[in-house]
């Protein structure tokens, strides 16, 4: 009989000596890491209100502000078009279109106002020349408004 040392040294097939890595294993090994780092990921954890971002947290609100924006752009420019539409026959519509165009118009250039003291790029210029060309597009509709049959001489106001 050998002793047990020298049956390791000489390569017994009772023993296997293979060398090479156990690939299954470090597959299997690496296989259920990524799987546990997937059930970190997963959304159905409750998430914490302070952890999320600031925006994150007022997403909703944000929406409902849009949404609520947008209803009442929408309605203040159907508005406009029908005031448009009655002024040439209807005096209120003409004074109320009139009144209308001439907040929009102040409204806009103080805007530019504000604009022009800010520092600004090419952007900020665009916009600049955009509401300078909208400006122009007011005074002409207040003009023609102005110009409009049954309008009050006391009602009409100077653009500017």
């Amino acid at each position: 009989m050998l002793p047990a040392g020298f049956a390791l040294l000489s390569g017994s097939p009772d023993i296997q000596h293979d060398h090479r890595p156990h690939r299954p294993a470090v597959a299997l090994t690496l296989r259920s890491f990524l799987e546990s780092l997937d059930r970190f990921r997963t959304r159905h954890r409750r998430r914490l209100p302070f952890l999320t971002p600031a925006v994150e947290r007022r997403r909703p609100r944000i929406a409902a502000e849009n949404y609520a924006a947008r209803h009442s752009i929408e309605h203040t420019l159907d508005r406009k078009a029908e005031l448009r539409r009655l002024a040439p026959t209807l005096p209120s519509a003409a004074e109320r279109y009139h009144q209308l165009l001439t907040f929009e118009l102040e409204g806009l250039r103080e805007l530019v106002s504000a604009l022009h003291a800010v520092a600004g790029d090419r952007e900020l210029q665009e916009c600049l020349a955009e509401a300078a060309l909208q400006m122009e597009r007011l005074e002409i509709e207040i003009t023609w408004c102005d110009h409009l049959p049954g309008k009050d001489a006391e009602t009409v106001a100077a653009p500017g």
